[in-house]
């Protein structure tokens, strides 16, 4: 009898262990890391075992196989061979379940509750397992993979990171992400404004009020300058010349003489290079037969990078005091610890983590 409860305890233990090596691996040590810095109690309690990493692991795997082994045999002994059969395979069949649990308030419990003893292990344990988990890491060929082999993964990935519970990535930034992997894709032809909508500017044109109403209008910040027809371009007119000049004298003496050319088949990236590299902020696209196809500008090109501005934002950005007075919105981190399936537990998150925790997600 006392050889079947201490196989039964045995595997316990193993089945114990296995939970934990379970719970562990599924909450990153760097959320626990940083929950813990902002003085969470129940992330530094399970930051601690799991800072050891792969000694923590490796003494974990190594409770899990000497108490189902030990487990096993002593369930052998102390019953007849169909019994012994039917609790081991029961034992194996609870082994496969918990490798695909999900976490639930009760295995949080069960960690917290074990982290003091697991910690205090590791405190004896860690220098001879370190040295064997070192061996064990030479022998070994297998490397971590990312599961990434093409962009569109990449692509997927930022997707399910937006659909992900406990993200804290704003949509923004994962747009920009997006937008970043595509860039160099892109081709100069896919956002240039074609010449049917580029205002043009005569080299004779006087600059007035009627001048100035029509650069307003058209919203653009620089515009291509004609001689005699819209064919003969000599050069570029920026908006904030115009402003500055107000009354009198004539577009021609405003004008950016210095011209930059794209080829329509050029990527985002070496137009990013032709802005870089000459510092105008208005480049001209054309063809192999040096027609003029449009132009892109140095905003539109950024807004292919960073997206369209938002509607409600109306920073006087030429005001140098409501500059100086910017004070930056940071979003609050959405709170708790662990992902609970609700079918699993009724119990609130909150008891068992404080407010501060994040919530983490398979």
């Amino acid at each position: 009898m006392i050889i079947s409860i201490c196989g039964f305890v045995l595997i316990g233990l193993s089945l114990l262990s296995l939970a934990l090596q379970r719970f562990y691996s599924c909450i990153p040590s760097k959320e626990l890391k940083r929950l813990a810095a902002r003085g969470d109690h129940l992330a530094e309690a399970l930051y601690r075992p799991v800072a050891y990493g792969a000694t923590m692991r490796l003494l974990l795997w190594i409770v899990f196989g000497l108490s189902f082994a030990g487990g096993a045999l002593l369930v052998s002994l102390g019953f007849v061979a169909p019994v012994a059969f039917l609790v081991i395979a029961l034992s194996v069949v609870s082994v496969v379940i918990l490798q695909s649990m999900r976490l639930t308030v009760h295995s949080a419990r069960i960690a917290v509750h074990a982290a003091p003893a697991l910690n205090w292990l590791l405190t004896y344990l860690h220098t001879p397992l370190d040295i064997l988990s070192h061996g064990l890491a030479k022998v070994r060929t297998h490397s971590p993979h990312s599961g990434l082999y093409e962009k569109e993964d990449l692509v997927a990935l930022l997707q399910q990171q937006k659909e992900q519970l406990d993200n804290r990535i704003t949509q923004h930034d994962l747009e920009i992400l997006e937008r970043a992997v595509h860039f160099d894709e892109r081709q100069a032809a896919d956002v240039l404004l074609p010449m049917s909508r580029v205002k043009m500017v005569r080299a004779d044109d006087h600059v007035g009020p009627i001048l100035l109403g029509e650069l307003h209008a058209s919203k653009q910040s620089s515009f291509l300058v004609f001689q005699d027809s819209p064919d003969q371009v000599v050069g570029t007119l920026f908006l904030r010349d115009a402003m500055q000049a107000r009354e009198g004298g004539r577009v021609a003496d405003l004008v950016h003489h210095k011209l930059v050319y794209v080829h329509e088949d050029f990527s985002l990236r070496q137009v990013a290079q032709a802005f870089t590299r000459t510092s105008e902020v208005m480049v001209v696209v054309i063809n192999a037969f040096e027609e003029a196809l449009g132009v892109i500008t140095l905003d539109r090109l950024l807004t292919e990078f960073v997206g369209e501005a938002p509607e409600d934002d109306s920073i006087a950005y030429e005001d140098r005091a409501a500059v100086a007075s910017f004070k930056p919105v940071t979003p609050e981190p959405e709170t708790s610890v662990t992902s609970v399936d609700e079918s699993a537990a009724e119990t609130p998150v909150s008891e068992v983590s404080s407010p501060e925790a994040t919530e983490v997600v398979e």
